[in-house]
This record gives structure tokens, sequence and C-alpha cells, in this order.
């Protein structure tokens, strides 16, 4: 199954990444390791991008 972790939209999942040693910057481009409980890990490159301003749905705090 393939899951696009997207800004707004209804249905869209997303990644909260805390303790971060440096701020994330739009543009900034990392590899990340998930471990899935039934799939095993899975390296992802990982692409930050700033949410366009008509994409605002996402609004609680962390």
């Amino acid at each position: 199954t393939e899951v696009n972790l997207r800004h707004g939209g209804a249905g869209t999942h997303h990644l909260m990444l805390q303790g971060l040693k440096q701020p994330l910057k739009d543009g900034d481009r990392f590899d990340l390791e998930l471990v899935f409980e039934k799939a095993g890990t899975r390296k992802v490159n990982v692409w930050v991008q700033t949410p366009r301003a008509g994409n605002a749905s996402h609004t609680h705090p962390h």
C-alpha cells in the first residue's frame, strides 16, 4: 500500500518529528527510516515544503 504524506485535504496523513537538533527549512531533503510492526523498516526520502497559503487545514498546535 502506498500512502502520500501531504498537507491538507480529507484523509491526509502526517508525521510529527520531535526532538530535532535544528529547525526544518523549506527545500530540505533527508533520509528517514520508518519502522512498521508488520512491514518492517522502510527508508524514505523526506522533502520539506512550506504549505501553500490556500491549504491551511492543519491548525492544531504542536
